[in-house]
């Protein structure tokens, strides 16, 4: 027959396997909270890890449209540079085409001012040469003049002596009658 302390003992060790049991339940059941727990952590890390990349690629796909923005501002820069470049380049060969119009003006003005200035030296001559022909026609004048009164000179003195001619010619024709009648 089972003794009272065997059957005690049989109970006590069933109560110990069974609170084992529980405790094993309860290590198993925390265990299980326990990765529960875990996993949620695990899943709030992914999807903050997949917030974060989404993140991540907004960012990204905003720097992308920003660096499109950019490189069109920089491409529309470099068109504006090119156009003022250009607008530059017009403007110094407009500006080389005023400068060579004005130089073609003042070499045009230089010589318009030579002619003059040969025009007035031609005058120049010219005038001198009315002068002198003018002082020439003077002498000739002169000349003139002075032929003319040497000619009156001469006729009057020709008309002198034809007056004493007539004179000893009246006292030669006196002296004859004065002859002829015996006065």
């Amino acid at each position: 027959m089972i003794s009272k302390d065997d059957t005690k003992k049989a109970y006590d060790d069933t109560k110990k396997a069974y609170d084992d049991t529980m405790i094993s339940k309860d290590d198993t059941k925390k265990a299980y909270d326990d990765t529960m727990i875990s996993n949620d952590d695990t899943k709030k890390a992914y999807d903050d890890t997949m917030i974060s990349n989404d993140d991540t690629k907004k960012a990204y796909d905003d720097t992308m449209i920003s660096n499109d923005d950019t490189k069109k501002a920089y491409d529309d820069t470099m068109i504006s540079n090119d156009d003022t470049k250009k607008a530059y380049d017009d403007t110094m060969i407009s500006n080389d085409d005023t400068k060579k119009a004005y130089d073609d003006t003042m070499i045009s003005n230089d010589d318009t001012k030579k002619a003059y200035d040969d025009t007035m030296i031609s005058n120049d001559d010219t005038k001198k040469a009315y002068d002198d022909t003018m002082i020439s026609n003077d002498d000739t004048k002169k000349a003139y003049d002075d032929t003319m009164i040497s000619k009156d000179d001469t006729k009057k003195a020709y008309d002198t002596k034809k007056a004493y001619d007539d004179t000893m010619i009246s006292k030669d024709d006196t002296k004859k009658t004065c002859d002829d009648t015996k006065c």
